[in-house]
């Protein structure tokens, strides 16, 4: 199971920081690979992303745990898309000592219902690929979290 992990410094509170990340539909504004997403409820979302090989992949996400302005956690549900990716992930929130400026980690897994998709996705990584991307979006947040008011 792949897995992408980072951690980077926003300035900006935790409070702001957590609630960026927890009004997610707002990813589809801003980060390319993102076609939409749909809230369906408090914790569930269906999102429709771009893949290789000119594609999409659609799944419906649940957050299954959260404590405000500490972590949030998801995973794709069962038949929602998981045919194609299963993914999940975990996001802990840190406040620095002055509280103007939150450390996040970030941790994502996906796993492929196939080893030949598994082999494909493994060549892509080589080359550079899903980690590039996941640090241009996580880069994009930074940015435009840093940048709201």
């Amino acid at each position: 199971m792949p897995v992408l992990e980072k951690t980077l410094r926003i300035e900006a509170p935790v409070e702001k920081v957590y609630a960026f990340w927890r009004d997610f539909h707002r990813f589809a504004e801003f980060l390319p690979a993102v076609r939409s997403i749909d809230v369906l409820s408090e914790t569930q979302s269906h999102w429709v992303v771009s893949a290789p090989f000119n594609t999409t992949v659609e799944f419906t996400a649940e957050t299954t745990e959260h404590v405000p302005n500490r972590y949030l956690r998801w995973e794709s549900l069962h038949g929602a898309g998981v045919d194609v990716v299963r993914s999940g992930g975990e996001i802990t929130f840190y406040p620095e000592d002055d509280g103007a400026a939150t450390r996040v980690a970030l941790r994502f897994s996906y796993t492929l219902p196939s080893e030949a998709a598994q082999r494909v996705v493994d060549t892509l990584a080589a080359l550079g690929y899903p980690g590039r991307d996941f640090d241009e979006n996580l880069a994009l947040i930074k940015q435009r979290i840093e940048a709201a008011p």
